[in-house]
């Protein structure tokens, strides 16, 4: 069931690559679809399960930090002063993607040096933090990571050689 949804996220994100990112300089959201799908994919392989790790919650593995850095987005219904508002949020796949994309509007920079704000930097400020994301990230995390974003590429390059 996991791949077959996957699939259908990737076919239908690939098709419109450019205009979400065009779009999303306007929408203040600074990271696409298919970046947030690969960092999911990185962090805990999309396992929606409630669940916090090491402080870290979440298919995104939010920390309290990120969270409070990011507004402090809650679900619908929810206190930002509640005391499980943050693990309720980093739970909740949407609030957790609002929140990453405000947090690099915040912290978002050019991390490897290529002169661009892209996918491969919002990874590594998320994994690493902004403060840190010029370092090598780690391998497990850096191959998954990879892998899924050139996955990703391949149908957007075949649409571009059929049109």
């Amino acid at each position: 069931m996991y791949i077959y949804l996957y699939v259908l996220l990737m076919l239908g994100s690939c098709c419109m690559l450019r205009a979400e990112d065009e779009q999303q300089q306007f929408d203040k959201k600074p990271i696409t679809e298919t970046c947030l799908l690969c960092m999911c994919e990185a962090l805990s392989g999309c396992n929606a399960t409630a669940v916090c790790v090491n402080g870290a919650c979440g298919i995104f593995r939010l920390t309290w930090d990120q969270w409070v850095d990011s507004g402090r987005l809650t679900i619908a219904g929810d206190s930002p002063l509640s005391e499980s508002s943050f693990t309720n949020c980093a739970n909740d796949p949407h609030c957790a993607a609002d929140t990453l994309q405000n947090y690099m509007v915040k912290y978002g920079q050019d991390c490897n040096g290529d002169e661009q704000q892209n996918c491969l930097d919002y990874g590594a400020i998320h994994y690493m933090g902004p403060f840190n994301c010029q370092a090598d990230m780690p391998y497990t995390f850096a191959s998954i990571f990879r892998k899924c974003l050139k996955r990703a590429e391949l149908p957007v390059k075949l649409l571009k050689v059929l049109l």
